[in-house]
């Protein structure tokens, strides 16, 4: 069934494309000779109005012939008619004169010399292919010298005769989508459609575990009656959300929109008003990964590029961002922040960020992001650094720092744990300089 959908489907486009080209050629006088739905051999052929109509039993693609779409040249007589001359030779006198009218660009002369040739071949005794092959030469060439000839008109007509058949698939993507918009929009319903049998393999859903079935009714939760009417709709030119999912913070949702753009954007999810955002471009490319945790929002980019963002209505203000190391291919993995510690998959390699605000001092400005307000000194310094470790079972790469010094304690704490790993940056203060400034 679903490959004859398929074969279905393809023929209609073939159709809707090949239309195209067969209307626009009449409509600026090219009128066409044939017009195929398929590949030969036909399966059904009419011939009306001078225009053969045909559809082939090859459901590959199809095809309109337009006349004259080169200018003709003595080769085209040539390779038809030289199974012609084979079989009797005394017609290679008219072949030539053809030839030589149309090498020369005499079109004027060479009507007369095809009904020369016409002449000979129909009293030459050929073999059923040679004749063919001969009828179909005078017939192409006749095209092509005659006044609708492709080649002939202006630059206009030929344009819009071949840019009309990819003009009338677009047309027809954009009539199809319009009417399952305005049909088959998913409406607010209180009625289960479907239960999905496992969340994943060995795990049986909450659904089916509570017992539901499609077509219960759902009248109640925890006692209360639940009537579902829909609010508002959003068009995707408002909110696409391509990949990357939406989060819930407040009475917000935030998202990457648009189709593999992953602009951020705020929107108030009662009412369905845009707060901010769905042309924001930042460093990220492509779709965005969203999460959010301890009040922040981290987007995760296609190309790599991880931001941080205050989840807030009143604005898009970005708090810092970085890239995930050695991005080689688009990728679109999940964020997870546990423990304060943010995990990154790109491709087989784990990574690992300590997102903890520090608190040394009293002061909780300091974090993985390097924000530090105005009056307070910045004695931090970055240092990656890559080793094996197992981690569910499985040896990952772990980069655990971008980690942010504060004071000597801060500073010895994590040297002791870092110095096996790299000697760390050359310009690095000592921790007595590092407390003198704290």
């Amino acid at each position: 069934m679903s490959i004859a959908i398929s074969i279905l489907g393809l023929a209609l486009l073939i159709l809707v494309h090949e239309a195209g080209h067969f209307y626009a050629s009449l409509a600026v006088g090219l009128r066409p000779r044939r017009f195929y739905v398929g590949f030969p051999p036909p399966l059904v052929k009419k011939e009306r109005n001078g225009i053969e109509y045909c559809l082939g039993a090859i459901p590959l693609g199809g095809f309109v012939t337009i006349p004259g779409m080169h200018r003709p040249i003595g080769h085209d007589a040539e390779r038809r008619f030289s199974a012609a001359i084979a079989e009797v030779p005394a017609l290679a006198g008219s072949v030539d004169r053809v030839k030589r009218s149309l090498d020369g660009e005499d079109f004027a002369a060479a009507p007369a010399t095809l009904d020369e040739l016409e002449g000979g071949l129909r009293v030459a005794k050929l073999s059923p292919a040679a004749r063919s092959s001969a009828e179909k030469g005078l017939a192409e060439l006749r095209d092509a010298l005659g006044p609708d000839a492709y080649w002939k008109a202006p630059t206009w007509k030929r344009l819009v005769a071949i840019g009309a058949g990819p003009a009338a698939n677009i047309l027809l993507t954009i009539v199809i989508f319009t009417f399952l918009y305005m049909t088959v929009a998913g409406q607010a319903t209180t009625t289960v459609a479907t239960i999905a049998p496992e969340l994943e393999r060995g795990v049986t859903s909450p659904a089916k575990s509570i017992g539901l079935k499609p077509g219960d009714r759902i009248v109640a939760i925890n006692g209360e009656a639940v009537k579902a009417n829909e609010v508002y709709f959003l068009d995707p030119t408002t909110l696409q959300n391509h990949h990357g999912g939406l989060v819930l913070v407040g009475d917000h949702l935030y998202a990457g929109h648009g189709h593999n753009k992953g602009f951020p954007i705020c929107v108030d999810f009662a009412t369905g008003k845009v707060s901010w955002g769905g042309d924001i471009r930042n460093a990220g490319t492509g779709s965005a990964a969203v999460l959010y945790a301890d009040g922040r929002l981290y987007f995760r980019y296609q190309n790599g590029v991880v931001l941080l963002v205050e989840a807030s209505p009143a604005g898009y203000k970005e708090r810092g961002s970085f890239t995930i190391p050695e991005v080689k291919n688009p990728s679109w993995p999940h964020l997870t922040v546990a423990d304060g510690k943010l995990y990154v998959r790109e491709q087989d390699t784990l990574y690992c960020y300590d997102v903890r605000k520090a608190k040394a001092s009293g002061c909780e400005w300091y974090d993985l992001w390097g924000v530090a307000p105005p009056d307070q000194p910045d004695h931090s310094w970055q240092q990656i650094s890559a080793f094996k470790r197992k981690f569910g079972g499985a040896e990952v790469e772990l980069v655990p720092t971008l980690d942010y010094v504060l004071d000597a304690a801060a500073y010895e704490r994590f040297w002791r744990v870092e110095r096996k790993e790299s000697k760390g940056p050359a310009a690095l203060r000592s921790p007595a300089a590092l407390a003198a400034e704290a």
